[in-house]
C-alpha cells in the first residue's frame, strides 16, 4: 500500500464515529433530493481531522474536477438519454430543469431497470435518482473521498452557489492519489487491425 493511500485510510479511521459512521463533512450540504436537504455532521462533532501529506498544500476538489459537465434535461425521453450516455461513454449524468437547477442523477442502472416497450414514453425525471451528492469546488479532496466512501457513490456533483460547476468521479480521485495528471479529454484505446 502506498504511503498516500495509508494516510487517507488512517484519516478515514480517525473520522469514524463510535457507531461506525464517518465524518462526511463539516456541516455542509452533502446530499439533496427534491424538497429535502441532508447535512453531514459538523467538524466540532468529529474533530475535523484531515489526511494531509507533510509539507503539502491542500488540494481542492477544483484541482481534480471536470468543469465541463454533460447533463440531461429532466424531460428527455429515456431512449435519447441512453443514446447520449452511450455516445459519450459515461455511466451517468446530472438531470437538470430548464433553469439549470439540478434535480437528480440518471445512470446506466436507472436506464437498464426501465428498458423496454413499456417504458418508451417515460422521461428522465420518471426514473432518475432524485437524491444527489455534492461538494463545493473549494473543499479539500479528502472531503470528496470521505463522502464517496461513506455514501458508496462513484460521482459527486460540484455545486457553486447552487449551480453545477463540475463533477468529480472516483477515477479523478484515484488519478490524484496515484499522482497522474488530469487528462485533457477521454482517451479511447483502439487496437490496430490484424
Amino acid at each position: 500500500m502506498s504511503s498516500t493511500a495509508g494516510r487517507v485510510q488512517a484519516a478515514l479511521r480517525r473520522n469514524r464515529f463510535a457507531d461506525g459512521s464517518h465524518d462526511v463533512g463539516g456541516g455542509n450540504v452533502v446530499a439533496t433530493s427534491i424538497g429535502a436537504v441532508r447535512r453531514g455532521p459538523s467538524k466540532a462533532q468529529v474533530g475535523g481531522a484531515r489526511a494531509m501529506l507533510p509539507g503539502a498544500s491542500v488540494r481542492t476538489v477544483r484541482d481534480i474536477m471536470a468543469p465541463d459537465v454533460f447533463w440531461l434535461a429532466a424531460d428527455t425521453p429515456l431512449e435519447l438519454a441512453a443514446q447520449a450516455l452511450a455516445d459519450r461513454q459515461i455511466s451517468g449524468a446530472p438531470a437538470c430543469e430548464a433553469d439549470g437547477k439540478v434535480v437528480g442523477m440518471i445512470t446506466k442502472t436507472d436506464l437498464a431497470e426501465h428498458f423496454g416497450p413499456a417504458h418508451q414514453a417515460r422521461l428522465v425525471r420518471d426514473v432518475m435518482t432524485p437524491e444527489i451528492f455534492a461538494v463545493g469546488p473549494d473543499e479539500p479532496i479528502e472531503r470528496a473521498i470521505q463522502l464517496m466512501a461513506f455514501e458508496g457513490v462513484h460521482r459527486l456533483l460540484v455545486l457553486e452557489a447552487d449551480r453545477l460547476a463540475g463533477i468529480v468521479t472516483s477515477m479523478d480521485v484515484l488519478r490524484e492519489l496515484a499522482g497522474f495528471p488530469r487528462p485533457g479529454g477521454r482517451v479511447v484505446a483502439v487496437a490496430p487491425p490484424p
